[in-house]
């Protein structure tokens, strides 16, 4: 049977996360948003970094600047 890798499943995944916001003033304020992400198997014969590692921890932070 050929492969075809123009033809690969979806690959599901699964976010979740929270965030904190302190405002310096009544339009600037500085925050944290700790985020999980868990990468379901496709099924696939393609090999990538979500399927050696499903489980992504991030930690966004920075200034926001809202007007």
């Amino acid at each position: 049977m050929k492969k075809n890798p123009l033809k690969v499943p979806l690959q599901w995944s699964v976010d979740g996360g929270v965030g904190i916001q302190y405002q310096l003033s009544s339009s600037v304020g500085i925050f944290i948003e700790p985020g999980i992400h868990y990468y379901f198997n496709d099924g696939s014969y393609l090999n990538t970094i979500r399927k050696d590692h499903p489980v992504n921890f991030t930690l966004p932070m920075g200034i926001r600047w809202t007007y």
